[in-house]
């Protein structure tokens, strides 16, 4: 199933050169986005809550609960924070989410339209 295309060009004036390294992963080939979870628990979670809103494939689109196992894995101080200190991370790889998201035209956010109905919103 084919994935939103992404413009990398735009995607990097947008993030750091950190953030884009994280987002390079979450990108495939053909610059669409994966259509399966990358290595790497950073990259593992944006990966999860893009597919989650723009994903056409209904596996994609459950509530992507345990989205932040992988982070913690991967960064140790993850670990010992706080659930707000963890929250306040999260919202820094929510950036990269939400810039590859905003490419995405509405009509073609398959996740959000799926809920959407399922909520009755539209």
């Amino acid at each position: 199933m084919l994935q939103p295309k992404i413009d990398l060009v735009r995607l990097a004036q947008t993030l750091s050169y950190e953030e884009m390294e994280v987002a390079s992963q979450v990108i495939g080939r053909n610059d669409c986005i994966r259509s399966t979870k990358p290595n790497g628990g950073k990259a593992a979670y944006v990966w999860r809550m893009t597919v989650f809103i723009v994903s056409k494939d209904g596996k994609h689109q459950c509530m992507p609960v345990c989205a932040d196992f992988g982070v913690y894995d991967e960064v140790p101080e993850y670990k010992a924070m706080d659930k707000h200190q963890r929250s306040l991370y999260l919202k820094g790889l929510d950036r990269i989410v939400d810039a590859i998201v905003e490419q995405v035209p509405l009509s073609q956010r398959a996740g959000v339209i799926r809920w959407g109905k399922a909520l009755g919103q539209l």
